[in-house]
Parts: structure tokens; C-alpha cells; sequence
């Protein structure tokens, strides 16, 4: 009897214990084919994904910018403010700049997920113009010892052409980037995000630089207007590459730092237009003079900021907005040259000077 008894127990236990291993195993089985499912859904990624899932293979991505920046082109003096000492020789006092100030401008951006590694395709175009003028008006020349007088730097190939009492130099700038790039991000951290970045940039830069001075001289009875204008166009292609940064406080809120740097091929066109008016006899003298120089063109970009993002809709709808400042600069854009000796014309005195463009810019950007 007592054996039967325990036979039947140990049989009772054994079933139990199979039914819990049965349920056991059932577990394991649901959590391995959830892992998988997982898995799958993360196309076996390496790294994380840099942004959010919204649940579709190829995400749309649409962004404006708007741009507050300040534009400036470095080695562009328009006049040389002089004084006359003793011996009736000149000095160089001053020396004098054209006034910069911000200007508006934009970037559109369109771009989507392709569904391959996560990578995205994004084409932006920017389109920035400004200006920048200064004017400096003296006494009347009269030969007196200490009188302040304007020298123009950029007109020296005409004998007449010495000292003036008025200098007006006027700039613009009209300039179109066009950046078609991949660009993928990857979490290596709980709040930290890198992104690569790289492609091609296509760019078409133009400036304007006029400078007008007028010489009255009473002393040997001189009236000369001379005006010289000098137009830059560059157009060029080449490759991009960057990394970016984002710093998460949490999920609604970053900070992001944008570094990238071009090298492009560029052709440029620079044309001279210069005249010189003798006022009481109404004769003329003037020219024109053109060049073309084949360069590569330098552009460093860098971008620091904080952005703002949610979700309207989780898994359907991504809505950001980001303020912050950006830097972008045009290493020896400037090809101007200079005459100094009118005895010798084809002595030419080249600028090296770099174009910048720096400000504020405010992000809406939307993907779906």
C-alpha cells in the first residue's frame, strides 16, 4: 500500500514539474520570437538609429530656415585717409571700410529615409543677397599743411588720379548653395547622437565692389570724377563631408553643434571697369579689363545651436524647431587686383581676401 502511495506521488510531482517546464519553455519560445520580431524590425543595425521610428520605410522630411546674416569680404578698403605734413608729403592716416549689416535670407531643405541602413537623401538650397556702403567727404583741397585727404587704393593706373576729397565705396553679394547629401544618425549614447554627413555642394557666388571719388583742387584748379566697378562670379562643384552633434537633456530637448567642410572646383570671372572724368574740359579716360582664374575653393561650415521636437502624432508625425548661429567662410574668395605705379600697368597687386557669411538661423522642420 504504501509504495502505491508513493509511486503516485512521485508520478504527481513529475507531471507537475513537466507542466511547469511545458510553460517554462512556452515563455521562452514567445520572448525569443518577440526578440526576433525585434530584430527584424531593426534591420540588424549595428548602432541605433539616430531619430525616431515613424513606422514606414521612407520617411518625407521638409525644412525652412530662415536666415538673419552678416556678410563681409575681407581686404576691401574703399579709400586711405591722408594728411600733409610740413614738406607737403602724405601719411597714411586711416584706413577706410565699408559698413556690414545683417540681412534676411532662406534655405529650403527636402529630403527622406531610404530605407536602406536607415540613410537619408536630403537636397537644401540657400539663398542669401546683401549690401554694404560707407562714405567720407573732406575739405576742399587747397595745399595746406595738415589737410586730411583721400587716396584711392584701387584706381592708381591713372596719372591723374592722386588725392580726392569724397570716397564712396558701395558692395554686393548674391549667393545661391545647393547640397545634395546622405546623412545618417547613431545614438552612442543614452543622450548622445552622431550624425555623418557627405556629398556634393554646388554653389554660385557674386559680388560687386564700387568705389567713386571726386578730386576739387583749388590749388592748381583740377575737377576729377573717377569711378571704378569690380565684378567677382563664381561658379563651382565639389564634395562635402561633416559630422554633427546632438547633446539630449531629454527627449523634447537638445543642443547640436554642425561642422562640415568643401572643397570645390571653381571658375571665376572678374571684370575691372574704370573711368576718369575731367570735369571742366568734359574728356575722358576709361577701360576695361576681364580675367579668368581657375581655383578650388575652400568653404568651412560650422553650426552651434538648441532644438525642440515632438511628436503630434507618435509614429506618424515629427515636428522640430531649432534657433542657433552659423558660420560659413569662402577661403581666399577674394581675386581683386590692384595697379599702384600708372608708369607701369602690368604691375598688379593681388587680393587674398575671404568671404564669410555668419548669423542667426531659425529651423521648422517636419517629417512624416
Amino acid at each position: 500500500m504504501f509504495t502505491k502511495a508513493l509511486h503516485a506521488t512521485v508520478l504527481s510531482a513529475s507531471a507537475v514539474s513537466f507542466a511547469v517546464n511545458d510553460l517554462q519553455i512556452n515563455n521562452l519560445d514567445k520572448r525569443v520570437s518577440r526578440l526576433e520580431k525585434q530584430y527584424k524590425k531593426m534591420d540588424a543595425l549595428v548602432a541605433p538609429v539616430g531619430h525616431e521610428d515613424l513606422g514606414t520605410e521612407t520617411n518625407v522630411i521638409f525644412a525652412g530656415d530662415f536666415l538673419w546674416w552678416y556678410a563681409e569680404e575681407s581686404g576691401l578698403p574703399y579709400a586711405v585717409e591722408v594728411e600733409t605734413n610740413s614738406s607737403f608729403n602724405t601719411f597714411p592716416k586711416e584706413i577706410e571700410h565699408m559698413k556690414w549689416r545683417f540681412r534676411p535670407g532662406f534655405r529650403l531643405l527636402f529630403g527622406f529615409n531610404t530605407g536602406h541602413d536607415r540613410w537619408n537623401l536630403n537636397m537644401s538650397w540657400a539663398y542669401y543677397t546683401a549690401t554694404a556702403q560707407d562714405a567720407s567727404t573732406h575739405a576742399i583741397i587747397t595745399g595746406d599743411i595738415g589737410t586730411t585727404l583721400l587716396n584711392n587704393p584701387w584706381s592708381g593706373e591713372f596719372s591723374n588720379n592722386t588725392l580726392s576729397n569724397f570716397a564712396y565705396g558701395h558692395w554686393k553679394v548674391n549667393s545661391n548653395i545647393v547640397d545634395l547629401e546622405m546623412n545618417r544618425g547613431f545614438w552612442i549614447g543614452k543622450y548622445t547622437l552622431l550624425e555623418p554627413h557627405f556629398g556634393l555642394r554646388g554653389i554660385r557666388v557674386d559680388t560687386d565692389f564700387t568705389v567713386h571719388n571726386y578730386e576739387q583742387n583749388n590749388q592748381v584748379g583740377e575737377f576729377y570724377d573717377n569711378r571704378t566697378k569690380y565684378s567677382q562670379e563664381q561658379k563651382g562643384i565639389g564634395v562635402l563631408a561633416g559630422l554633427n552633434m546632438g547633446w539630449y537633456i531629454n527627449q523634447y530637448f537638445s543642443f547640436y553643434s554642425n561642422t562640415g567642410v568643401s572643397l570645390l572646383f571653381t571658375e571665376n570671372e572678374i571684370e575691372k571697369r574704370a573711368t576718369l572724368t575731367d570735369v571742366l574740359t568734359d574728356s575722358e579716360e576709361s577701360y576695361v579689363a576681364q580675367s579668368k582664374i581657375y581655383a578650388t575653393q575652400p568653404i568651412f561650415d560650422l553650426g552651434v545651436g538648441c532644438m525642440v521636437e515632438w511628436w503630434p502624432v507618435r509614429e506618424k508625425l515629427h515636428f522640430s524647431t531649432s534657433i542657433g548661429w552659423e558660420v560659413h567662410s569662402f577661403v581666399n574668395y577674394n581675386m581683386l587686383y590692384q595697379i599702384y605705379d600708372s608708369a607701369n600697368k602690368g604691375l598688379l597687386s593681388e587680393n587674398n581676401g575671404s568671404l564669410s557669411f555668419q548669423g542667426g538661423t531659425l529651423r521648422v522642420a517636419l517629417d512624416f
